[in-house]
């Protein structure tokens, strides 16, 4: 497992075999604000050095994120259908769906309660 860190977010990559096939598990803990969201955008490739990019964002302990913070989520995303790679979330804050569901990404992005919920998906 590796972290990256930014102030006030780890986070947290692991990859996982499914199927033959390998794929991603981003643990977002802590906070997308100010202080770091352009940091993340700047180092959205960061998250895919590993050659992986089919992806499960656990944003289950993703306390708040800004709008700067949801571009990031976009760019991710954006990353991964370049690769013509699967994105889903498994796990996330009831506050962050909130707004994740008024973005209406929950038409490109499924949606599961858990990683493992997630994992078995696929």
């Amino acid at each position: 497992m590796r972290e990256i860190n930014f102030d006030s977010l780890v986070v947290k990559e692991r990859v996982e075999t499914v199927h033959d096939s390998k794929l991603q598990v981003l643990s977002f803990v802590g906070q997308i604000n100010q202080n770091n969201s352009y940091a993340i955008s700047d180092n959205i490739n960061a998250f895919f050095e590993s050659g992986v990019f089919d992806t499960i964002l656990d944003l289950s302990n993703l306390v708040y994120i800004n709008s700067i913070g949801l571009a990031s989520i976009l760019a991710i995303i954006k990353k991964t259908q370049e690769h013509s790679a699967r994105l889903v979330i498994g796990g996330i804050n009831p506050k962050i769906q909130i707004i994740i569901q008024l973005l209406d990404l929950t038409n490109q992005v499924e949606i599961y309660s858990s990683v493992e919920r997630a994992i078995e998906s696929w």
